[in-house]
């Protein structure tokens, strides 16, 4: 069983308007290893089509044991009972190849750099290696959440692009960003609360991902932590208490004119007023507001540059872009 994850973890959390970028998620020799055996696959024909994408491949969802997900053996009955409204699950016959050792190496690698060990293993799609083809692209979409014993449950998917085409199949995040992963980086989001796809891919080779992913519950997304932005208190010199008093005095003066509602003044205040870091729960009570009003303000605070998650915070992970 997996252990909960811990707060220090939940308040680091990528946030489901987030996508997290790295450079060099694998080495070169990985690259080598994985991508000759990933094309010898799909040579012998031991990849499955994705019917969205024609031309796009995959090997079948494993699980960390080895097996094949839970929802990829339980097909037939959980497309019969219609409870879970799933992109695609492959149609597995017959013995399959393992992923190699080298993907597992990499997945756990990456587990431990974004701090990952306490969450639950998506039994969706789990791990999987893909192949795309020149003139593919990933269609628009936004996979739905994971009914487990009647509750939801967000995914959390980390992808590596494991080979980069000579161009496109690059991902598209809300029909208009588009962005630049580099050969071996990696993207980490949550596919279930943003709408995303993959541009054509163009030129010679294939586009190769490797991927792996978690369950979220909703509830962990209430320990999330942010903090008012180093670089706006720089700014705007409010490094006292007096100097940000001043400005919630000024936003709540010139409200009503700049169409600012009571709760967001409400909550600028709070953020402005926090001694240290806090999480979405203790604003949302302290404030008496729904968690989805608040999360939707501090998505905008974060936009404008006023507040950043803590998830943002850690460099060492790569870069959050907010969505």
């Amino acid at each position: 069983m997996t252990p909960a994850p811990s707060a220090g973890a939940l308040g680091c959390l990528l946030g489901p308007n987030e996508v997290l970028v790295a450079e060099r998620a694998v080495t070169e020799d990985e690259q080598a290893t994985l991508f000759g055996w990933l094309e010898a696959q799909r040579r012998a024909g031991k990849l499955v089509r994705n019917p969205q994408d024609p031309g796009a491949y995959s090997t079948p969802f494993r699980a960390a044991s080895g097996d094949l997900t839970r929802l990829t053996k339980d097909r037939p009955q959980a497309a019969a009972s219609g409870e879970q409204k799933l992109v695609w699950i492959p149609d597995v016959a017959g013995p399959v190849d393992p992923l190699p050792e080298e993907f597992w190496r990499i997945r756990a690698r990456l587990i431990d750099r974004l701090d990952l060990g306490g969450l639950e293993e998506d039994v969706y799609k789990g791990s999987f290696m893909s192949y795309i083809e020149p003139g593919t692209g990933v269609h628009r979409h936004r996979d739905d959440r994971l009914k487990l014993g009647g509750d939801e449950r967000l995914i959390l998917r980390c992808n590596v692009l494991l080979r980069r085409p000579g161009g496109g199949g690059l991902p598209v995040f809300d029909e208009r960003i588009e962005l630049d992963i580099p050969d071996r980086g990696m993207w980490a989001f949550f596919p279930t609360e943003l709408v995303h796809a993959a541009t054509e891919v163009r030129g010679d080779g294939a586009r190769a991902l490797l991927s792996f992913g978690f369950l979220v519950r909703p509830a962990d997304l209430l320990q999330r932590r942010f903090h008012l932005a180093r670089r706006f208190v720089s700014e705007r010199g409010l490094a006292d208490e007096g100097a940000r008093r001043r400005l919630v005095e000024s936003v709540r003066a010139s409200a009503p004119a700049a169409g600012l509602s009571d709760d967001r003044v409400k909550l600028f205040a709070f953020v402005l007023g926090a001694p240290g870091d806090f999480t979405l729960e203790e604003a949302a009570r302290a404030l008496g507001q729904g968690a989805r009003e608040v999360s939707a303000v501090l998505r905008d605070l974060q936009l404008a540059e006023i507040v950043t998650s803590n998830s943002s915070a850690r460099a060492e992970r790569g870069k959050v872009v907010v969505i």
